[in-house]
């Protein structure tokens, strides 16, 4: 029974894991056209992933004609947020 518990617990973690991955950014219009670029960093044995591409990869998909929108995102601490005609500033 301790053994079907933890198969049906494991089951369910699993499928709202899968369910929320596969609704991400889906209220979005045209959400089959939003990609993610995530920084994967190996340091000898480890692999670090980073949520967050670097600035320079940023600066090259601006350049791209097939990109028709890039934005970086940093989820650092103190952040300005400006607007397209840097006429509002917000601090985080």
């Amino acid at each position: 029974m301790v053994g079907l518990a933890i198969c049906l617990t494991i089951s369910t973690l699993i499928i709202l894991w899968v369910q929320d991955e596969k609704s991400f950014d889906t209220f979005h219009k045209d959400y089959e056209q939003i990609y993610s670029v995530n920084s994967i960093l190996q340091n000898n044995d480890k692999e670090q992933v980073w949520t967050t591409s670097p600035a320079p990869l940023f600066k090259f998909a601006q350049q791209l004609p097939e990109v028709k929108n890039a934005s970086r995102v940093n989820l650092e601490e103190n952040a300005t947020l400006v607007d397209d005609k840097k006429s509002k500033l917000i601090r985080i």
